[in-house]
């Protein structure tokens, strides 16, 4: 299974905000989502445009990495380091300044391999 997959999760957008006893909307809470959101979009714009369409294939069309290897004539491992780098510099982007980036959903994103926290 791809190591990769479990992240699916940590990248949809959470259907409902919060709710206040009165039953609407916690305005605080949709305005950090707004911002968490262009946030992710802003960063999603600066990566390459390789980079942008293996993440939206893998996470959007959830296709597996052969079937987006296919469709892009390349391996199945080409994909799989691509989505890496792609992941890896979306942690950097988002990360707060001078920060490590640290976790990005459910895996850590490290400076070299097999590093952890």
């Amino acid at each position: 299974m791809d190591r990769f997959r479990h992240l699916r999760r940590s990248w949809e957008m959470p259907g409902e905000p919060s709710r206040q006893p009165d039953g609407l909307p916690d305005p605080e809470a949709l305005a950090i989502e707004r911002l968490e959101r262009e946030e992710l979009l802003q960063a999603f714009s600066k990566l390459t445009p390789a980079q942008r369409e293996v993440l939206l294939l893998r996470f959007v069309a959830e296709l597996s990495p052969a079937e987006v290897a296919k469709v892009l004539g390349t391996t199945p491992g080409a994909i799989k380091l691509l989505q890496h780098r792609a992941i890896r510099s979306l942690a950097r982007l988002l990360a707060p300044r001078g920060g490590n980036p640290g976790r990005v959903g459910n895996a850590y994103i490290s400076g070299e391999e097999g590093e952890s926290p």
